[in-house]
């Protein structure tokens, strides 16, 4: 004789809601995991670089609805689940604002970060040329196929400001894995710019890949820079161990900069001189960089040279 089942209360109640519960299923999870904990989490310290494995959770290609001074621009956001310990179960974004954030207009730098980062996942944005639904339609896609990809995060110490002394991340995408690679791709480990030597005289640097920073993008209020002092440009940057190629005094450059906000803007100014050790007085490989307003301490593999 078989024997009778009785249904919970809890799963009584929702049996007519069948309909209800499908589509909520369907939702993905967007809070982003605080900078903080991820920073705890895989022990990172400024100048860490690291890649971990994730699934792509989503890609939304939207405007800031909210009122104020966004209301309208254009961004992409890439929201990403990490797949291993100690990252399971966080969610990391990159979000790219689709216009420049001081002058709050749409620009060729702007999407040039955007398209970067869609041709990490195959995509040839030459064949979108001009025509902004390819960009919605590849978000769509990626939504719905979340491949698996490895991530960078890369550790910075915001220099000045409120903020000055924090820990900031970025985030962005190295390469889509194959299906049958989950699982057997590890974390790589922590490459930490503290422990690594400096370059000997003469040899090339090894480039290193910038990475937006990931912002959630319902932060829309960004303060102004503080003014700098009469007397003296404000200084900003950070300096870095890598060999000097290609550049000279007096040379226009591009180059990518982390606010006091943890958040990337492009820069454009001239290169003024080399950077010096305060302690040796000798040349760091870096260059020292002005954009009128501010002055930069600066990376060549940072710079693309503007004709």
């Amino acid at each position: 004789m078989a024997k009778s089942r009785e249904k919970s209360a809890f799963v009584s109640s929702l049996t007519p809601k069948r309909d209800i519960l499908k589509e909520a299923s369907q939702a993905q999870r967007t809070s982003i995991t605080d900078a903080s904990e991820v920073i705890e989490a895989y022990d990172l310290q400024d100048g860490d670089r690291m890649s971990i494995a994730c699934k792509l959770t989503s890609c939304i290609a939207d405007v800031h609805k909210e009122e104020g001074d966004k209301k309208g621009l254009p961004f992409v956001n890439f929201l990403y689940a990490p797949t291993e310990e100690p990252g399971k179960g966080m969610t990391i974004g990159a979000f790219f604002p689709g216009y420049d954030r001081r002058e709050l207009e749409i620009t060729v730098d702007s999407w040039n970060w955007i398209y970067r980062e869609f041709q990490g996942f195959g995509f040839d944005t030459a064949e979108w040329s001009d025509d902004p639904s390819k960009v919605e339609e590849a978000a769509k896609e990626l939504t719905a196929e979340k491949p698996l990809c490895m991530v960078q995060i890369r550790c910075s110490k915001i220099r000045s400001g409120d903020r000055k002394g924090e820990l900031a991340l970025n985030y962005g995408i190295s390469r889509v894995l194959d299906s049958d690679e989950e699982g057997e791709v590890e974390t790589t480990p922590v490459v930490s710019s503290s422990s690594m030597a400096p370059p000997k005289a003469g040899n090339k640097g090894k480039a290193k890949e910038t990475v937006p920073t990931a912002p959630e993008p319902q932060e829309v209020t960004i303060p102004e820079p503080p003014a700098p002092e009469a007397s003296a440009p404000a200084k900003r940057g950070r300096a870095k161990k890598v060999a000097n190629v290609g550049f000279e005094i007096g040379d226009k450059v591009k180059f990518k900069f982390e606010n006091d906000d943890g958040e990337d803007e492009i820069i454009t100014g001239t290169i003024t001189a080399l950077s010096l050790d305060d302690a040796s007085n000798l040349p760091t490989g870096d260059f020292e960089i002005t954009d009128g307003t501010y002055s930069y301490t600066m990376a060549p593999s940072d710079l693309t040279k503007v004709s």
